[in-house]
């Protein structure tokens, strides 16, 4: 799961996001500018915005997402490779192995000279993340999902 927890600090009417929650200590700290804030459970109202649960299903609709834009000759194919690129690390050896497959043969690239290229960068970022796993004996493509 990746977390990004924001508070509201009701007598400051500010809202900051929190580096540090301590739930032994009951309370969280984070920055507001250049000052650092500390402050108790019952002085703040926590949120979670922007949670992405990282789960499988999440990871099929990345892939949707990447099957969606491939052979499109609009914007998505730049915001789709940039999008995707930012979650290689987190996501199932599974999950990597479908969209390796789905790079090898596509029916179109899209636009052979705005298109190809930010695809083909984004394949070799792939395999560059497979090979690593491979290399650190950690690739199984039969493994299930991190959730």
């Amino acid at each position: 799961m990746i977390k990004e927890y924001k508070a509201y600090h009701k007598a400051r009417g500010i809202t900051f996001p929190v580096s540090e929650i301590d739930f032994r200590r009951k309370r969280i700290k984070g920055r507001h500018e250049d000052e650092i804030i500390s402050a108790r459970f019952d002085e703040v109202e926590l949120s979670q915005e922007g949670v992405v649960e990282f789960d499988e299903d999440f990871q099929h609709a990345l892939i949707s997402y990447e099957r969606y834009a491939l052979g499109r000759r609009t914007y998505v194919v730049g915001m789709c490779v940039e999008y995707l690129s930012k979650f290689l690390k987190d996501m199932s050896d599974k999950m990597l192995s479908v969209m390796q497959m789905d790079l090898e043969h596509p029916l179109s690239w899209g636009d052979p000279l705005i298109d190809k290229p930010e695809w083909l960068q984004f394949k070799a970022d792939l395999e560059k993340e497979i090979q690593k796993r491979k290399e650190a004996g950690t690739w199984d493509v039969c493994r299930q999902s991190k959730t």
